[in-house]
């Protein structure tokens, strides 16, 4: 389901350096598991994969 990084950190990726592109990462990370958890709420899972 994409990789987890909202429209401004991809555009800013190129020209961000190695801490910002780590925590660009981690947000996105924590946003692919908040995704993760609704999606499997809504379908009535266990979220095992």
């Amino acid at each position: 389901m994409g990789c987890g990084r909202s429209l401004g950190e991809i555009l800013e990726w190129h020209s961000a350096d190695a801490e910002a592109r780590t925590e660009m990462l981690d947000r996105a990370r924590d946003r692919r598991a908040q995704r993760g958890q609704r999606l499997t709420r809504a379908s009535g899972g266990s979220g095992a994969v």
